[in-house]
């Protein structure tokens, strides 16, 4: 069962996930997590706050944070980001970038 973290420097091992809005962030820490955290497609974002949940792999908490780049409430998320970058006692940031191409290519004979 995935426990979201309440207080997030309670944690030792903590990742940020940071990136551009539509980069993927919200997914991977769903994917990680086995948590249900609400995406969208498009340029809009719907991670407004941190989000954050423990591993299922690992003993480690992933704090998904709102994209940069966003279309709408600009300002909002740079400051959301600016202050979790400063209060969050995290220990690797995973910069998240969307790739177009498929890598279907690379894993075949």
């Amino acid at each position: 069962k995935v426990e979201k973290t309440s207080n997030i420097n309670s944690e030792k091992n903590i990742i940020i996930l940071i990136g551009n809005v539509g980069s993927g962030k919200t997914t991977l820490i769903n994917k990680a997590t086995g948590e249900n955290f609400k995406t969208q497609k498009g340029g809009f974002s719907c991670t407004r706050m941190f989000q954050s949940a423990k591993s299922r792999y690992n003993n480690i908490c992933i704090v998904d944070f709102p994209g940069l780049n966003s279309e709408d409430e600009t300002l909002k998320h740079i400051q959301v980001q600016k202050v979790g970058l400063e209060r969050i006692n995290y220990k690797a940031i995973c910069i998240v970038a969307r790739n177009e191409n498929r890598f279907d290519p690379l894993f075949k004979h």
